[in-house]
């Protein structure tokens, strides 16, 4: 078995191999960095149409981050926009400033619109199908999950209930945003170490017993 540590799509991926798949068997631990299971992201959702303020407000502030989702439905357009290598450029630096993600040579890859435009495949197939017909799932997997606190896409209060998804859970908020990634990799690989720390030798660090949820 071997610990798996995935973010954004790659931990929507990760979700569905942990709760859905046999292949669960394979892997010691998770770490999901801005991801959470399609399936749950539609059972909040029901869950927030309330119109009370406590409900209806987390409700609005996230349908306000996913809005790139709906462009990203959008035929044709999205990849035709990421095309040129000068928008590619742009995209880039943007990422740098706004994220303050490392860029260099290799990252963004030359491959990038070719990626972008297999990644946008993925959320048209999987995004309408899994909103509409939510079903809840559950892993025997230990699962951690780093919550970046200034996170443009994904909230906190749309993570909240996945304890019910698993049977260990640990939540760490790690200063930094989207692509933190790229902005902070020690943090991330310092927490990795740390969970599989305890996964194979049974030693839970400070850090982590503080993450434990429940």
């Amino acid at each position: 078995m071997r610990p798996w540590l995935s973010r954004h799509w790659g931990s929507i991926q990760g979700w569905e191999a942990i709760t859905r798949h046999p292949a669960a068997a394979r892997f010691a631990s998770f770490t999901s960095i801005s991801g959470l299971p399609l399936d749950h992201a539609g059972l909040w959702a029901r869950r927030h149409r309330s119109l009370w303020p406590a409900t209806l407000r987390p409700a609005l502030r996230q349908a306000l981050r996913s809005l790139y989702i709906a462009y990203f439905h959008v035929p044709l357009v999205p990849e035709l926009m990421v095309r040129p290598e000068p928008v590619q450029r742009v995209w880039a630096g943007a990422l740098h400033r706004l994220e303050h993600a490392s860029t260099d040579a290799r990252w963004p890859a030359g491959t990038f619109g070719r990626d972008f435009a297999h990644g946008l495949g993925l959320y048209r197939v999987n995004v309408r199908h899994r909103l509409r017909r939510p079903r809840i799932g559950r892993t025997e997997v230990p699962v951690q999950l780093l919550v970046p606190a200034r996170d443009r896409y994904v909230t906190s209060a749309l993570l909240e209930g996945l304890e019910e998804w698993t049977a260990q859970l640990w939540w760490r908020t790690l200063e930094g945003g989207h692509w933190v990634i790229r902005s902070d990799p020690a943090s991330v690989a310092q927490s990795v170490r740390e969970l599989v720390e305890f996964v194979e030798e049974g030693i839970e660090s400070e850090g982590l017993r503080r993450a434990r949820v429940g």
